[in-house]
This record gives C-alpha cells, sequence and structure tokens, in this order.
C-alpha cells in the first residue's frame, strides 16, 4: 500500500514538473526581442560610398534611414552627407569602404564650421560602426 502511494505521488510529482517545463519554453518562445535604441543624435543608415578624400572623409549618398535617436534631425532618401572616421578605424574597415560600396551604418552627429549663423554650418558625421 505504501508503495502505490509513493509511486502515485511520484508519477504526479514528475508529470508536474514536466508540465512546466513546456509552459517556461512556450514563454520564452513568444517573448519579442527588444531592438537596440540609438543615442540621442545617432542614425543607422544604409549608405553608398561616393567619394574618399584623405583615408577619413567620406562622402555617402542616404539609401535607407533605418532608425533615428532622439532629437536626430530627419535625413530623406539620396542625401549626400559627409562622415569621418579615426585614422585607426579607417584602416580596419578600409575592406568595405570603398567607392561604390552599399554599407550599413550607424553614425553620430555634429556640425562643423564656426559660424553662429545655423544656416552656414555643413552638418557632418562620425562613423561609430559598419555592420
Amino acid at each position: 500500500m505504501k508503495t502505490l502511494i509513493f509511486s502515485l505521488v511520484l508519477t504526479t510529482f514528475l508529470l508536474g514538473c514536466a508540465a512546466n517545463k513546456s509552459k517556461k519554453n512556450e514563454r520564452e518562445s513568444t517573448t519579442p526581442l527588444s531592438e537596440i535604441s540609438l543615442a540621442p543624435g545617432y542614425i543607422s543608415t544604409k549608405l553608398e560610398i561616393l567619394k574618399i578624400e584623405d583615408s577619413n572623409k567620406v562622402t555617402a549618398k542616404v539609401i535607407e534611414v533605418l532608425s533615428y535617436g532622439s532629437a536626430t534631425d530627419p535625413l530623406p532618401t539620396g542625401t549626400e552627407l559627409v562622415f569621418m572616421m579615426t585614422e585607426k578605424y579607417s584602416k580596419e574597415v578600409s575592406n568595405k569602404i570603398k567607392v561604390g560600396n552599399l554599407i550599413q551604418t550607424i553614425l553620430s552627429s555634429g556640425s562643423s564650421g564656426m559660424m553662429m549663423d545655423e544656416s552656414n554650418k555643413q552638418k557632418t558625421w562620425k562613423l561609430i560602426s559598419i555592420k
């Protein structure tokens, strides 16, 4: 009699554990992955390389804007922009940065020029990463 009761309790316990495990796997599979948000002033884009100057100044055309960080001004498709790379980084990615190549980047905004008048400033970008 004790053996029968022990067997029933053990079986119930094992089946209960198996049911909890399958529910846990269901919850994990339905949890959506969150998208990494960009910092203020950052932008994720697909670009076409148009011109390279001094191995660290690059002119590119915006093919697609993938996402914006907060407080980042809109950037229309087809816009030409200039971004800068550090010398060290330009050596690391020299095989990807070639005229005509399409690249996916994260850029940080900045402004060049010493004038106080916003209309005279040209927007420059700093290369953060290439995917």
